[in-house]
């Protein structure tokens, strides 16, 4: 499942009114407050009082020191408390009242939080026959089953479904049948309990059959539910579709709900003969058989073996567009009619991807077709069912007249990300929940590198410390934070790990340690470890004993003259002669929480000490000096020297930030790295110029660090051209505004106006160099943004004005404004606009037909400076006439990100808490956004 809406512009609001997940919409405000109550944790020890932070502010060239003594990060994140039960053996008991009794109040005689190993499905045959008036189905499902030990009951999962007739016979001779004596249901483990009167013999099979009933949803967005579309007519439609991850398959039908019990899926589905209905499944349909009154059954291919929530299918009245691959795989994308001429760009990066992750995993896809849908309502960016993806359409359209580059950017990662899962999620199949990370960190981390092929100019991998390393310790940086591999039993436990540990950590550890070993050796491990566990169940200790093999293979490869003398240089020569613990080092970032904070530091002629704080981690350190020599040392949960061959000024570690650690150094190393970009800020590449201002923020946050430092470092900024550089300075410099506004006084508004003043200064050459032009690669488009939106945060006239100029033209020739700009335009003349220009946006939000530029229009009216229009657009959120089903959390997301709205949202989320919980189970009960 995506991560779903990936900031690439700023991440510090990230959460929703707390510990709350998303990472979605690439399209995120430009002009948000960094978020005030982020905590980092450096020797795991987090301090509690308050911060004591120094900020200087430049005023026309000369440095005004303001002492701000009694900043205080206010929020304090909570732990998410999760039982610690054992996921490893089945039989633990959950000490909850609850789960031993039934729900007619007898006692359930299996109380285990996970379901017995003594079964195995192989075979499912499943027969849905939907009743779109009523909005609710009846179904069959038939389980051949494997007896592994003799047992006789049968556990499984059901969820709020009427249970009727169960058979259990003998597979192979079903004359003989076995009694059902007993049928109990459970809701807290969501249990379905089968007595039979004998034991079932051990490595026999036997088949299960229960009809079964249960209720479209409406008002939710999970299992089996319902979505409406308005046609170009203005008739509406109604979708019918699924959404099983984590565990909610068991609300569609009595299943085995946990990824280890994999099994093949026959599925048959009836639908309607008239009005151009479409049903589609995992796999291709196999044949259809009509039926009397106006009805078809469409019966799908038996499907590859795999795990319950990747079932998926849809009844719809939609269009499509199809493809092949170079090996004849079918690849097509769908949509509502009106929209399917947009899908096409998204059809031509799956082609591409697909066909690339064939090569790059050294496996073929294993399935006939693939087919990507766009759903009206949709709770996530998109989920990877096998055969079958889901995708927001917000995350699938695109419109080369209308879209920016950045939505085209998030439409090629999303679907690199989702195709990805074909492989690390579906083809190998985590063992359990805890290692989510190996389905979510690699695609995650695979997205980039798919995208990269498919589109190079977005150069994703230059992004990717901004987009994920440094996103991922800002969460991780939370006292709250929990180890990427943590023990997880019930469902919302389950939900909890989707979260930017298991996505963002989970791609930043991979990026480190493809570094470290080399792209050679990285690629084939992964070959190895899909080939050894396709079809089935890994962890990560899997993982790691494929990376064991590597080292002894390539040697085999070179001495055969099967590797080129450039691909063997790229190997790490400790880990070729299995010297390098892959396991060792990694489980020391997989099995605790947070990153540590290495020391860097001269100690005598031609020497660097190294230190980390409590000798926790395997750090592999890297280290630039300006002499331009580099260095690499691994720290083996301990500290370090470096023997070094020259003098120099200053040091650089972490390169390329491709380590997942802070980096500090002494106040003279700190000196020297100010004053060297100041005098020639490109001795230093632009990934380390990000670098040093993201760390010295971080440092600066946690107080191991004086938040001068970070200001001094953003005195050359005049002369940066660069992107990622700019963002992270004005994000840094927008943070301390923040704490600024959250702590007004007389003495605080003087230093922000200081810091406003600074900050043009800084940031109006780069304006100008730049101008309104809409032109140049991704990365000069992107900084024309972000430069835009951080002086309209400021009042600057030249681009308020002529902000609100556009805004005025816009109303009546939308295409006035180009695609780039748009977003920024739009906020900034709202942001400095009356409740008429508001009521015009909220007017042009009801009126559009189309999905990209709702979503626009919403996040923009989230930026009014004026509460009651805030409280308006809360209100009206609740109301689907107006803003629809999948719409509600993004509103209050924007809302949050206003710092006006802050505390309205808050309340606003607390009131209606029941009703939110009810719409938005998945997104709010699992503590995340989007997934």
């Amino acid at each position: 499942m995506d991560a779903g809406d990936s900031d690439i512009e700023s991440h510090d609001n990230d959460q929703l009114l707390g510990d709350g997940y998303s990472k979605s919409d690439e399209k995120r405000r430009l002009f948000k407050t960094a978020d005030s109550s982020e905590q980092f944790h450096s020797d795991s020890r987090f301090t509690r009082n308050k911060r004591c932070f120094i900020f200087g502010a430049i005023l026309a060239g000369v440095v005004i020191l303001a002492i701000l003594i009694g900043i205080i990060a206010k929020s304090k994140a909570q732990i998410n408390g999760c039982n610690q039960l054992s996921s490893s053996t089945h039989g633990n008991d959950d000490s909850s009242q609850f789960n031993n009794i039934s729900v007619d109040g007898k006692k359930f005689p299996y109380t285990a939080s996970r379901l017995p190993l003594h079964l195995q499905p192989i075979q499912y045959q499943l027969l849905l026959v939907p009743n779109i008036q009523a909005m609710n189905y009846s179904g069959q499902v038939s389980i051949i089953i494997r007896v592994k030990h003799p047992v006789d009951y049968i556990v499984l999962h059901q969820r709020q479904l009427y249970i009727g007739t169960i058979h259990l016979v003998h597979t192979r001779d079903p004359s003989r049948k076995l009694k059902v004596v007993q049928v109990l249901k459970n809701t807290y483990n969501e249990y379905l309990y089968i007595k039979v009167n004998e034991t079932m013999a051990r490595y026999k099979f036997y088949t299960l059959k229960i009809l079964f009933s249960g209720q479209i949803a409406t008002n939710k967005l999970i299992g089996v539910y319902r979505s409406i579309y308005t046609t170009a007519n203005g008739d509406k439609r109604v979708t019918i579709s699924t959404d099983f991850e984590p565990a909610d398959a068991r609300s569609a039908f009595p299943c085995f709900d946990e990824p280890t019990f994999k099994s093949h899926f026959k599925i048959s589905i009836i639908r309607p003969l008239v009005d151009k209905w479409v049903a589609l499944s995992n796999m291709p349909i196999e044949s259809i058989t009509n039926l009397q009154n106006g009805y078809a059954q469409i019966n799908f291919a038996n499907s590859t073996y795999m795990s319950t929530y990747l079932v998926a299918f849809i009844l719809c009245q939609f269009d499509s567009l199809t493809t092949n691959t170079s090996n004849g795989i079918m690849v097509r994308t769908w949509s509502v009619p009106r929209q399917i001429s947009k899908t096409q760009y998204a059809l031509n990066v799956a082609r591409e991807v697909l066909m690339f992750y064939e090569d790059y995993f050294g496996i073929d896809y294993p399935l006939p077709k693939l087919d990507i849908v766009g759903v009206p309502f949709f709770s996530s960016s998109a989920m990877e069912n096998w055969g079958l993806l889901f995708f927001k359409e917000t995350s699938l359209l695109y419109d080369n007249t209308t879209a920016s580059t950045l939505d085209r950017q998030a439409i090629s990662t999303t679907v690199c990300h989702e195709i990805a899962h074909q492989w690390f999620g579906n083809l190998v199949t985590l063992t359990w929940w805890n290692n989510l990370w190996l389905n979510e960190g690699f695609a995650s981390y695979m997205e980039n590198i798919g995208a990269s092929y498919t589109n190079p100019e977005f150069q994703m991998m230059r992004q990717f410390p901004m987009t994920s390393t440094s996103r991922a310790m800002r969460v991780d940086g939370y006292k709250s934070a929990k180890p990427i591999s943590v023990q997880v039993t019930t469902v919302r436990q389950i939900g909890t790990m989707f979260n930017a540990i298991s996505y963002d950590k989970g791609a930043a550890l991979l990026h480190m340690l493809h570094t470290e070993l080399g792209d050679l050796a990285f690629r084939k491990g992964i070959q190895i470890y899909l080939n050894k566990h396709k079809f089935s169940n890994a962890d990560d200790s899997d993982l790691w004993k494929a990376f064991r093999k590597v080292s002894l293979i390539i040697k085999i490869y070179k001495k055969q003259g099967f590797c080129t003398s450039a691909n063997y240089s790229t190997v790490n020569i400790q880990f070729l002669h299995g010297q390098y613990d892959v396991e060792g080092l990694m489980n020391t970032w997989t099995k605790q929480s947070h990153f540590p904070v290495i020391t860097i530091q001269k100690l005598t002629q031609g020497k660097l000490g190294i230190t980390q704080q409590l000798y926790k981690w395997y750090v592999p350190v890297s280290v630039k000096t300006s002499n331009g020599e580099t260095y690499r040392h691994l720290l083996k949960m301990d500290n370090g020297t470096i023997p070094t061959t020259a003098d120099f000024r200053w040091i650089k570690g972490n390169l390329n930030q491709s380590g997942y650690y802070r980096v500090n150094y002494d106040a003279q190393n700190w000196r020297e790295l100010e004053k060297q970009l100041s005098q020639k800020h490109t001795e230093l590449n632009e990934l380390d110029r990000f670098g040093l201002l993201d760390d010295s923020l971080a440092l600066s946050k946690t107080g191991l660090l004086a938040a001068r430092t970070f200001l001094s470092l953003t005195w050359y900024m005049d002369k940066e051209r660069n992107y990622l550089p700019v963002k992270a300075a004005l994000d840094g410099i927008f943070y301390i505004h923040s704490l600024l506004t959250a702590e007004a006084d007389r003495k605080n508004a003087e230093v922000q106006i200081s810091l406003d003043k600074y900050l043009l200064n800084k940031v109006k050459p780069i304006y100008e160099y730049l101008g309104w032009l809409d032109d140049g690669p991704p990365f000069r488009q992107y900084l024309r943004t972000v430069v835009i939106g951080a002086l309209c945060s400021i009042n600057y006239p030249d681009v308020v004005d002529r902000s609100k100029a556009l805004f005025k033209d816009w109303l009546t020739n939308p295409n006035i404004v180009p695609a780039n700009l748009e977003n920024v335009v739009l906020d900034c003349a709202i942001m400095n606009g009356d409740e008429n220009d508001w009521n015009k946006m909220f007017t042009k939000y009801i009126q559009s037909q189309n999905p990209i530029d709702k979503a626009k229009y919403l996040a923009t009216l989230g930026v009014i400076r004026d509460r009651k229009l805030l409280y308006q657009l809360l209100d009206s959120s609740m109301k689907e006439d107006i803003i629809g089903l999948g719409d509600t959390v993004n509103v209050i997301t924007s809302v949050a990100n206003n710092p006006l709205g802050k505390s309205m949202a808050w309340q606003f989320t607390v009131r209606h808490w029941k009703d939110l919980m009810s719409r938005y189970v998945k997104m709010l009960r699992y503590n995340y956004l989007a997934t």
